[in-house]
């Protein structure tokens, strides 16, 4: 009690109860309305008239490898749907889209948490998820295997999961912002044979290394045979982009060493800061830092992923002023250069 008042907690409880009051609504646009898949109020009245007939005739819009025999068992509390009937998640997700002609429709417009962006269409999200389903069986995982997912919200992420529905491996997605024991419970109650994870990932605004809790929760399990880490190349270089920008540096990114030169000796810019995927194929890693170094002095930095060289690494081509990066490397020492 607080001056003869109501307890706090009461409090607390009215505001809560208010916030659950809410009246207002928000109608669509007649446009938006128009475009939507479906803006026929009578679907309520016709599926409370026929529960299963509704619902076979929206069933029959996917694919079947089998179909079903009934469409409901209802014996309360349990219920089941389409018995008989077999279908693939993955498929229906992804290729029926991409047969009817629609690859090049967008599936995913996505923005992570600095700020970088990518449009996957179902065609690129199908190539990716093929990929992926051919990289777990080569892993080993086979049909009810399971599968433990523990990724930052990525494209990866839906990546995966519709991966292991392709190939029939049961998955649990773990909260990337759950700890290792967390997760290593999990990992133990499903037995999974895989996990799949990331280098690490954003949460709030800061870095969070999601394999390192991943190293941490293997210690804890037995059943574990690989780990399969995603590496956004693309990704890390658009983050160090868009982070070291906001800190007030000049950044440049290319492709390869030719796209930076030209950047730096033919078009004039200056960065802090380079970032490039490889070298050029015509030039070493000691003749491409030296004429880097030449077209902008002040360099502060170089990052390229996928290159390592020792000539550069230890023998000093770049000053101290000028560290050549390899992977995996931290971003804050970066920034604090």
């Amino acid at each position: 009690m607080s001056g003869g008042g109501q307890p706090q907690a009461d409090q607390h409880t009215i505001a809560i109860e208010t916030l659950f009051d809410e009246q207002r609504e928000f109608p669509p646009t007649a446009a938006f309305a128009a475009q939507a898949n479906v803006n026929d109020p009578s679907i309520y009245q016709r599926a409370a008239d026929d529960l299963e007939g509704y619902w076979a005739e929206e069933a029959a819009g996917l694919d079947w490898y089998k179909p079903w025999k009934t469409v409901l068992q209802w014996d309360p509390p349990f219920a089941r749907w389409f018995d008989g009937g077999q279908l693939n998640v993955s498929v229906n997700c992804l290729d029926r889209h991409v047969n009817a002609g629609g690859g090049d429709k967008v599936a995913y417009f996505w923005e992570g948490e600095p700020g970088d962006r990518r449009t996957i269409t179902y065609q690129d999200l199908y190539a990716e998820v093929n990929k992926a389903a051919n990289a777990l069986k080569g892993l080993g995982v086979q049909r009810g295997d399971r599968v433990a997912i523990y990724m930052p919200m990525i494209p990866e992420l839906p990546v995966a999961m519709l991966a292991c529905a392709r190939i029939g491996a049961p998955h649990t997605v773990v909260f990337g912002g759950f700890s290792s024991e967390a997760l290593a419970d999990r990992i133990n109650d499903s037995q999974a044979k895989l996990v799949i994870t990331s280098d690490g990932g954003f949460r709030r605004g800061k870095a969070s290394g999601l394999k390192e809790n991943v190293d941490a929760a293997l210690e804890q399990t037995n059943s574990v045979e690989h780990v399969l880490v995603v590496e956004d190349e693309e990704g890390l270089r658009n983050l160090m982009e868009s982070l070291l920008s906001h800190l007030g540096y000049q950044v440049t990114l290319a492709g390869n060493g030719g796209e930076a030169l030209l950047l730096m000796e033919e078009k004039g810019l200056a960065p802090d800061l380079v970032v490039t995927d490889v070298v050029m194929p015509n030039m070493s890693g000691r003749q491409l830092v030296d004429r880097l170094r030449r077209a902008r002095p002040n360099l502060r930095a170089l990052y390229m992923s996928g290159y390592t060289d020792d000539t550069i690494v230890h023998h000093g081509v770049l000053d101290p002023g000028t560290p050549f990066l390899q992977k995996p490397f931290n971003l804050l020492s970066l920034i604090h250069t």
